[in-house]
């Protein structure tokens, strides 16, 4: 078992007609996860994504000293010759979410999605938090309507005891 919750992964296909919007809704997701995370050492995010995106995203998305952002291509994970690469995207979200942390030796981590962010937590947002009896407050939005704020919806909610 786990005693702290201190990364998370993102896996990260840009797609080519809506390039810019996976952008924003990813540097949303950052934005949310800096505004809340109330710890010293900073939170460390890991964005997996194909080659073709890696330089992209590593120009383009915000920083903040509270969230480290990591950017590293599926290939330095998966072998090029992998039957993974076979696979659709929802399939291959979930074996990144799953086989990169275990690569990395992992404790406690989040798995997250470019269209969720994070509007609150519960309690306090520190690590040993998150791990014990805290979840985070999330929503998505519907992407495809022109205001965020009107189309979240709560997707995650804190646990009552």
């Amino acid at each position: 078992m786990f005693s702290e919750v201190r990364h998370a992964i993102l896996p990260l296909a840009l797609r080519k007609i809506q390039r810019r919007g996976d952008l924003e809704r990813a540097g949303l997701l950052i934005e949310s996860l800096a505004k809340h995370w109330r710890d010293t050492k900073p939170f460390e995010l890991l964005i997996v994504s194909p080659g073709s995106d890696t330089h992209l995203l590593r120009t383009s998305l915000p920083r903040f000293s509270n969230i480290n952002v990591s950017v590293r291509p599926e290939s330095d994970f998966i072998s090029p010759f992998s039957g993974f690469y076979l696979m659709t995207g929802w399939y291959l979200q979930q074996i990144v979410k799953l086989k990169v942390p275990a690569m990395l030796g992992f404790g406690g981590y989040l798995t997250l999605d470019s269209d969720v962010c994070c509007v609150s937590w519960a309690r306090r947002t520190t690590p040993r938090a998150m791990a014990s009896r805290s979840r985070p407050t999330c929503c998505t939005a519907g992407w495809r309507r022109r205001r965020w704020s009107t189309s979240a919806t709560v997707a995650m909610t804190p646990r009552r005891r």
